[in-house]
């Protein structure tokens, strides 16, 4: 029912353009979003969690997000996770 991000690092880990996705199906089966939320810029303090709870919207979302990563290609990753709702 949530995501939990974890810092092992001794320096902050920057989270970016975080956002939420949620998702439903139509009379058809058919997936569709019914919203959007942007949290904006999450920074984790070191070797500390955290927490992003999504509202219970629809049959799922995807938490997105970006972050910087040394070894990366082009030293960026972008994670989009999904959380079930039923």
């Amino acid at each position: 029912e949530s995501l939990r991000v974890y810092n092992p690092n001794p320096i902050p880990f920057n989270l970016t353009n975080v956002r939420i996705v949620y998702m439903d199906f139509d009379g058809f089966g058919r997936t569709v979003v019914v919203g959007e939320e942007a949290l904006g810029n999450i920074t984790v303090k070191p070797l500390s969690s955290v927490e992003i709870k999504p509202e219970a919207r629809g049959s799922y979302c995807y938490i997105q997000f970006t972050y910087s990563y040394k070894f990366s290609d082009k030293g960026y990753v972008y994670e989009s996770r999904r959380i079930d709702f039923r």
